[in-house]
């Protein structure tokens, strides 16, 4: 029987503030996986996920799996530095976010690191993410700040950022934005309109500088009422045929 996803992944801290060197997707199928195994991280070594579920379940097109292949690939070549923003005060650490993959018989199988498995199985420190509001993003600058607006819900405000942290975090390279002004309009700006418009998100940015040049940022967000688009379920739609169609294609 197909494992059914509750809403709420818990989500270390340390984990939630990465180096985002990775893509909007492959964020999203290191979401739904750490989901997949949360219950088993401590008993079991390996984990697995029906394909096509995994296809459906991050709104991927299933016809190019060669492509779903090399993001599972690259999530096992790029290593990550945890707690950038030094939420756990004893911990850091650095590791690669999947240990080892594999498609058989139509199932997905794979492995965290023993670095990673400790951190993601009953963390200290943890935020709670709405994986079906985590869908609706369209991009990772917007998906990365809205897990740091959650992991510090409850005082509406971020720690003091220094600017190349905020570049890591953001998963920006060095040659990319190099203007402050070019960051401005092409990432923060972009992302906080999407964090209102799908996260309900009311955001105000304290810039710190030195000698006229911005060199650190804060961020004071308070969540609003908005509407959201509805999610298809087997309440919303009760002919099951077309409810598969309308999620396959839309």
């Amino acid at each position: 029987m197909q494992k059914t996803f509750t809403d709420n992944l818990i989500k270390n801290s340390a984990v939630i503030a990465i180096s985002n060197k990775i893509s909007l997707l492959q964020r999203k199928i290191f979401n739904f996986l750490i989901a997949q195994a949360y219950a088993n991280l401590e008993k079991e070594e390996s984990y697995q996920i029906d394909l096509k579920h995994l296809v459906s379940i991050i709104g991927f097109n299933s016809k190019n799996i060669a492509y779903l292949k090399e993001s599972l690939k690259q999530l096992m070549t790029t290593v990550v530095e945890f707690n950038l923003l030094g939420k756990d005060k004893t911990s850091w650490s650095a590791t690669t976010l999947l240990s080892s993959v594999s498609f058989s018989e139509g199932k997905c199988v794979y492995s965290f690191s023993p670095v990673l498995r400790k951190k993601l199985h009953q963390p200290n420190i943890y935020a709670k993410i709405k994986l079906s509001m985590m869908k609706l993003f369209s991009s990772k600058y917007a998906l990365c700040l809205y897990e740091i607006f959650i992991d510090y819900n409850n005082i509406g405000q971020t720690p003091v950022i220094a600017l190349d942290d905020f570049r890591k975090l953001m998963g920006i390279k060095a040659h990319q934005y190099t203007a402050f002004k070019r960051l401005s309009l092409s990432v923060i700006k972009p992302a906080l309109e999407e964090l209102s418009r799908i996260g309900g998100y009311k955001v105000e940015v304290q810039y710190q500088r030195e000698h006229r040049k911005v060199v650190a940022l804060k961020f004071y967000f308070k969540a609003i009422a908005t509407k959201r688009p509805q999610t298809l379920t087997q309440q919303t739609i009760p002919h099951q045929a077309l409810q598969q169609r309308l999620m396959k294609e839309f």
